[in-house]
């Protein structure tokens, strides 16, 4: 790896940062589906009459929790579990609300042409995926972002 792109999370850390988010959100909605047929009485959580609003409701959540999560914190807690950060790509610092949103909705551009968007993320120099790049976002690795700025300013 080059010392330009040191600091910037690859492709296969970033995918497990999003696999261990994923176990996270199912495992968080099981727990709801399962709550929610014990609350309607029914044996088969996936027979309920409202999983339907349940499955949209909780990926609604999720996806603004996400976006809250990349604002407030810097990223999710698979992004924190894989020692990554969300920046913006100009100023080096947290992402504004706005900007979070737009990387999100940008994010399931992304995924629309077989991923492409998102498998930029592998060949880019900055490890950007298209949703990065629309949004002016990097990801670092967490203990790049210690460094003082003209440090990491110097590399790209």
């Amino acid at each position: 790896m080059n010392s330009a792109a040191a600091c910037y999370a690859g492709f296969w850390r970033r995918l497990g940062a999003w696999l261990l988010d994923i176990i996270l959100a199912w495992s968080a909605f099981v727990c709801a589906l399962l709550m929610w047929s014990g609350v309607t009485g029914h044996a088969e959580p996936w027979d309920a009459p409202a999983t339907p609003t349940l499955v949209g409701s909780s990926a609604l959540g999720f996806f603004i929790l996400g976006r809250c999560l990349d604002a407030w914190l810097q990223g999710t807690p698979g992004k924190h579990l894989m020692g990554c950060l969300v920046i913006d790509a100009a100023s080096r610092r947290k992402l504004r609300c706005r900007q979070s949103l737009w990387r999100g909705l940008a994010l399931l551009l992304a995924a629309l042409p077989a991923g492409l968007g998102i498998f930029r993320i592998g060949w880019n120099r900055y490890r950007q995926g298209l949703h990065d790049k629309l949004a002016g976002t990097l990801v670092i690795m967490e203990d790049e972002a210690r460094k003082p700025l003209a440090e990491l300013a110097a590399r790209t």
